[in-house]
């Protein structure tokens, strides 16, 4: 039971079944993601499904494609290469019935066994006409090693011994975090980069440098130029994968470093990049213009730390673990003094050395400081895992000197760019100083995202979207429903849009 910050756990959604066509598997294809997962999508004889032409559609993993396509649940052996060295593989053209998950995303739910299985199911070497079902060993993309990954295998592990361990914490009294399960997870981690075993894991990964394998990179910038992140406008994926294509950009900063200054209409690098961009299909000289002021909109007015950690594209650090970080470190400098020190550390260093630090010990508490709730041991590995990727890092510090990142608890004036940076005096007496926000209803006048931004600006520690004990405020719009009652029963304040817009209004005139 309980609530994450996306969805109530204990609410279950009935939905109607989708709509399904048979059609035609023509091949699989290969899709690398942001964060490394290899999927299978199957290329389809284009069917109509609910008034979409669909042609593509997922298979969600090797183990999954297996399963449905050879039509048993015990793949140890048929996975396996022979003594040959032969494959599993299918026949070209076999029947698979198609559905549309949620009426939205394709995906292809079993195959139609009308044919003869034993016809379309092969051991043997390379042929025309097939498709091999083996998961590729290097990634298609950079030619790095792929492996599999135990990382959801272990969080699923964690998450079923959770009565477990809150009943140790309420017999040592205590709720801290020990090191020793984070470098656990650590060491695990970097198992990711040696392990081949399809046991361990149903999802297959790139383990090559995130920045250098370039189906992630465009992930990467494109996570990164988002609107929770550095909020870049006017750029779509396709076209960052078209600059990317074209080697006028690598790495998030590189737009940042050429646009980013007042004056980048005198550097005669802008103008030629300018030039560059103008000339590529689909652009032109006022396209490549407006997106040279974006950045240097970005750059000059600068974004949150919170932002700023986001658009890294750690994984499992996504916008509420962003703010709980950035309202632990306060400052960039502080940030990357942490990462720094994190890519450095060993265990068998601190064992000999007790003065040592483990990583991030302001996230995980201890002796000096308390635990923030909200970043679990995952999540303090990837970010060890992050610092010490050095093309990462140095893409994180490029990223930083090229714009404006404030601190927490900074009043900033969007009007006026010179505020940024400078702590404002009314810090401490903020009307939602370190209160965790939550919103529910709709606000006349301002969406949810506006109010989330406005709130945090005002000292909020994060906005959340589910009611917990540690929520320390609740507005209530029309129609809130059950996140009020879920309050009011859990003893919170809740207060109603007009009162949250005149206490806005006051802080704003103050």
């Amino acid at each position: 039971c309980g609530s994450s910050s996306r969805t109530p756990r204990w609410a279950i959604a009935h939905k109607f079944p989708p709509q399904s066509a048979i059609t035609h598997l023509i091949d699989i294809e290969v899709q690398i993601g942001r964060t490394g997962a290899l999927t299978p999508v199957a290329i389809l004889d284009p069917v109509d499904l609910g008034g979409v032409t669909v042609s593509r559609a997922s298979l969600h993993n090797f183990h999954y494609a297996k399963k449905i396509l050879v039509g048993t649940d015990d793949l140890s052996d048929q996975a396996k290469p022979t003594s040959n060295g032969e494959s599993l593989r299918v026949r070209k053209g076999i029947s698979v019935l198609v559905s549309r998950a949620g009426d939205v995303i394709p995906q292809v739910m079993k195959r139609n066994f009308d044919d003869d299985i034993e016809e379309s199911i092969v051991l043997r070497g390379d042929k025309s006409g097939w498709i091999c079902l083996d998961p590729p060993e290097t990634c298609p993309a950079c030619g790095s090693k792929t492996a599999f990954d135990d990382v959801g295998s272990k969080i699923r592990a964690d998450s079923n011994s959770k009565n477990k361990k809150s009943s140790d914490v309420a017999n040592n009294g205590s709720d801290d975090v020990s090191f020793a399960s984070i470098a656990d997870d650590i060491d695990k981690r970097d198992e990711l980069k040696i392990s081949t075993d399809s046991e361990s894991g149903q999802v297959m990964r790139c383990t090559g440098p995130q920045l250098l394998c370039q189906p992630r990179a465009v992930g990467a910038i494109v996570h990164a130029y988002s609107r929770a992140g550095l909020d870049v406008k006017g750029i779509s994926e396709s076209r960052l994968r078209q600059l990317m294509e074209e080697n006028i950009i690598r790495f998030p900063a590189d737009l940042f470093a050429v646009f980013g200054a007042e004056s980048f209409e005198d550097s005669p690098k802008a103008k030629d990049m300018l030039d560059k961009i103008a000339d590529l299909p689909g652009w032109g000289a006022l396209s490549s213009r407006n997106l040279a002021e974006s950045i240097r909109t970005v750059a000059s007015e600068g974004v949150p730390l919170s932002r700023y950690i986001y658009a890294l594209g750690i994984r499992f650090i996504g916008t509420q673990s962003s703010q709980l970080i950035a309202s632990a470190y306060k400052n960039v400098d502080a940030f990357l003094d942490a990462l720094d020190e994190a890519s450095t550390y060993s265990e068998t260093s601190s064992n000999d050395d007790e003065d040592i630090k483990p990583p991030f010990a302001l996230l995980f508490g201890g002796k000096e400081a308390e635990k923030v709730k909200g970043i679990g041991p995952s999540a303090i590995s990837a970010l060890v895992s992050f610092s010490k990727e050095e093309t990462l890092m140095t893409a994180a510090k490029d990223l930083a000197r090229s714009l404006k990142i404030y601190d927490v608890n900074v009043d900033v004036e969007r009007d006026n760019p010179n505020t940024i940076g400078k702590e404002s005096k009314e810090s401490l007496s903020l009307p939602f100083q370190g209160m965790t926000i939550v919103f529910t209803g709709t606000l006349p006048g301002m969406s949810r995202i506006s109010a989330q931004k406005a709130v945090t600006k005002l000292g909020a520690k994060s906005t959340p979207n589910s009611i917990s004990k540690l929520t320390n405020l609740v507005v209530e719009g029309e129609k809130g429903g059950k996140k009020s009652r879920r309050a009011r029963d859990l003893g919170v304040k809740v207060i109603d849009a007009d009162e949250f817009m005149n206490l806005l209004n006051d802080s704003k005139s103050s």
